[in-house]
């Protein structure tokens, strides 16, 4: 039997075995797919953020601050300080800066991972409401009872952040001191703060305390 032999005419009709067929591919499509496949890759991103539970921000976690209170007390310094803290309250940080006009502060959180601080300086209150608060905020109207025998004066701003500042004259070896409390939470909240500040000098851990309310420090989740 003859073998009949494929000519170049065949040849160039058919496809090569094996192999897939062809079809024109141009640049524009390229850039057009993947367009289609990043706007899918956001789309799902998004999606996850609206159901996801994680918070964005993660709470610091709690600190032991009678401890740092009771060192700067050793040096003459009289901060003003919580003797305990609203329930479920923590502190999560501690400053001093020593010198000829020591300052200090606190951080805290609330319940709800609300931010709220304390700052304490010979400074003016305009200044700390300035830096902490707003260059301009209202006044309010001032605690019903004082506190360590200062009127507490209240203060807010249109973003919604709130204070409570005094000045306490001759604060013993510290001499006048102002101090702003302030935070993104209600002036209710930040009122029950300040009505547990003291300057009272820490318990000794060792010997059990004696009248008045706790004065342990947050407790750890």
């Amino acid at each position: 039997m003859s073998q009949q032999t494929p000519t170049a005419s065949d040849a160039a009709g058919q496809e090569p075995s094996g192999r897939p067929g062809r079809y024109p591919r141009t640049f524009g499509g390229l850039i057009a797919s993947m367009i289609v496949m990043v706007a899918v890759v956001l789309a799902f991103v998004f999606a996850r953020s609206l159901v996801t539970d994680e918070p964005d921000i993660r709470t610091p976690d709690a600190v032991e601050y009678l401890p740092a209170i009771a060192q700067v007390q050793t040096g003459d310094y009289d901060a003003v300080y919580p003797s305990s803290l609203p329930t479920d309250w923590r502190v999560t940080g501690f400053t001093f800066a020593p010198g000829d006009r020591p300052s200090y502060g606190l951080n805290l959180f609330t319940d709800d991972g609300r931010f709220v601080g304390i700052r304490q300086a010979d400074r003016d209150v305009e200044d700390m409401l300035a830096e902490f608060v707003d260059p301009e905020p209202r006044e309010g109207e001032a605690l019903a009872e004082p506190v360590l025998g200062a009127t507490w004066t209240s203060w807010s701003d249109a973003g919604g952040d709130r204070a409570y500042s005094a000045t306490l004259a001759e604060l013993g070896a510290s001499g006048d001191q102002t101090v702003v409390v302030f935070g993104d939470v209600s002036l209710d909240r930040l009122a029950e703060l300040v009505t547990l500040l003291t300057i009272d000098p820490v318990p000794d851990p060792e010997r059990p305390a004696t009248g008045g309310g706790s004065t342990s420090g947050p407790a750890a989740d």
